[in-house]
């Protein structure tokens, strides 16, 4: 008996102990480098945060550089969904769509980024169409201003087209 406390309690230490010392070295690391916070007028954001608010799209930057596309690249959808997507309103549903789209349904693997199918259910309404044509639209419009196909950004605005395009594919072969 004495020894299953013994190991329950060793177990239980090593718990607390994975569940806290990432957040001291992430902590302690984030001491020695300056602040990864991102301002746009009163909204501030930072570590993996998207915020959408308006026409304003603020990422946090590291995090978006490392995943799709540079900070360029980020302000070029912004201002490319400005010319796609004229109406305020439905470029605002558009821009928090597309937020939520891309970090639901992409995911980071040791293989390289991959599409969640499991994910895209919950996505995969006849509604969502005209957002979807939107992506492909906005992220087409994208690449065909850089028009550079070895362009780091141009690569990540086709990929995302074409899963745009695929999802559009999906609900349209629905039975």
């Amino acid at each position: 008996m004495y020894t299953t406390v013994i190991v329950a309690i060793i177990g239980a230490i090593g718990v607390v102990a994975a569940a806290v010392l990432p957040i001291l070295l992430k902590k302690r690391k984030g001491e020695d480098q300056p602040s990864q916070r991102v301002k746009f007028g009163n909204v501030q954001a930072g570590h993996d945060a998207i915020v959408t608010a308006g026409d304003a799209i603020v990422f946090q930057q590291q995090y978006l550089e490392q995943r799709f596309m540079s900070r360029k690249g980020a302000k070029l959808v912004i201002d490319i969904s400005k010319d796609v997507i004229t109406d305020e309103g439905l470029r605002q549903t558009w821009s928090s769509f597309d937020a939520k789209f891309l970090y639901k349904c992409i995911k980071d693997t040791p293989r390289g980024v991959i599409f969640d199918g499991e994910a895209f259910q919950e996505f995969r309404k006849p509604e969502n169409d005209k957002l979807f044509e939107l992506g492909v639209k906005v992220y087409t419009a994208c690449c065909k201003v850089i028009n550079d196909e070895k362009n780091e950004d141009y690569e990540a605005f086709n990929r995302i087209a074409q899963i745009y395009l695929s999802a559009r594919m999906v609900l349209h072969h629905q039975v």
